[in-house]
């Protein structure tokens, strides 16, 4: 690696005169002892956590290839029609609202924004979306949905805005509502 080619090692450590440049400050400033200790405080939030140092996903596979969501992030769920992103998405926004009482921005463009309410409130009550397509809920499947109606229309974490354009648009679209957003989604500061 950079470090072994920089240095020799002599009895388990590096030497050498590269290695005390690569070691030292960077124009950014900071020093060895300040990164290192923050590298041990990560490190142990990595073990306690498993290896999980933002907001878990519902998927623990994705929470190993990228340590969950950090506030802030923009997640783009991507692919072929009916490959299940839809899912996915209002799968994430309610676990990270409801479950883990994160506030969450979701945008869509590929379907209705009625629609994907429809989702998110099946999800939120526990409902299959299936159940509600056929027709088939039952008298405490409407109690509970009405339940979640009231909630989520009350619940300052989670707002859906849909987005009818694709490409450098809809970045420049996102942004503007991420900017209006988040005042009422945070209470003032900080990231969706």
């Amino acid at each position: 690696g950079p470090m072994r080619e920089a240095g020799e090692r002599v009895g388990g450590a590096l030497s050498g005169p590269d290695v005390t440049a690569l070691l030292a400050p960077d124009s950014r400033g900071g020093s060895l002892d300040g990164a290192w200790a923050a590298f041990l405080d990560m490190a142990a939030q990595r073990r306690a956590s498993l290896g999980v140092t933002g907001i878990p996903w519902p998927w623990p596979c994705l929470d190993v290839a990228t340590g969950g969501l950090s506030p802030g992030d923009y997640v783009a769920f991507m692919g072929a029609n009916k490959a299940g992103k839809s899912d996915m998405a209002v799968e994430a926004a309610v676990v990270t609202a409801r479950d883990r009482g994160r506030p969450v921005l979701v945008v869509c463009n590929e379907m209705t924004f009625q629609d994907f309410v429809e989702r998110l409130a099946c999800r939120w009550a526990e409902i299959r979306y299936a159940t509600y397509r056929a027709g088939t809920l039952s008298d405490e499947d409407m109690d509970v949905l009405r339940d979640v109606g009231a909630e989520l229309r009350h619940h300052a974490a989670i707002v859906v805005e849909h987005v009818p354009s694709t490409g450098l648009a809809a970045v420049s679209h996102v942004r503007s509502l991420v900017g209006r957003h988040a005042p009422a989604l945070l209470g003032g500061g900080g990231h969706p």
